[in-house]
């Protein structure tokens, strides 16, 4: 990951004989037509000796592995009050069951039992949160759930 990596030299004396490099390395999904998706993070620590006048990697440890941070590239735009508060309303989907949208502070709230998410808009009936790709549109009486793109809930709006 840029900037992430350190360089430790190791000496005997004045001599340089080796180096140890550390640092975070990023995984990425590569499939057939598509764009590459960014999937993974880790920590690498390598061991590098010099011998014979050449540098060789001697050891590789990649650790500490999860998910790649989600980076937001949507851009959020201004709506009035007017825009937001059509969406107001209770909304039933067949995997969160029942959710409530509100508006606030220019953007939509989604209450589901005890959380309550953020949502920005992106346009007149698209919306965001800046935490996963997750992307809600309303058309109708739904709200349209996409994850990465795809749809992954319909809630039907039922007041």
């Amino acid at each position: 990951m840029t900037g992430s990596v350190k360089a430790f030299p190791m000496k005997d004396g004045d001599k340089l004989y080796g180096a140890i490099l550390s640092g975070q390395h990023v995984f990425y999904i590569i499939e057939n037509g598509k764009e590459p998706r960014l999937d993974g993070l880790a920590r690498f620590t390598h061991l590098w000796l010099k011998t014979e006048g050449e540098w060789k990697m001697s050891r590789v440890l990649s650790y500490d592995h999860g998910p790649a941070p989600y980076v937001n590239h949507r851009k959020e735009i201004v709506l009035n009050e007017k825009a937001l508060k059509r969406y107001d309303g209770k909304y039933k989907a067949p995997q969160s069951g029942l959710c409530e949208i509100t508006h606030a502070d220019g953007s939509l709230l989604l209450t589901i039992g005890d959380n309550t998410f953020k949502l920005f808009p992106e346009n007149e009936t698209q919306f965001f949160s800046k935490d996963r790709d997750l992307t809600f549109e309303f058309k109708d009486d739904k709200m349209i759930v996409r994850e990465q793109g795809k749809i992954v809930e319909e809630a039907i709006r039922i007041k």
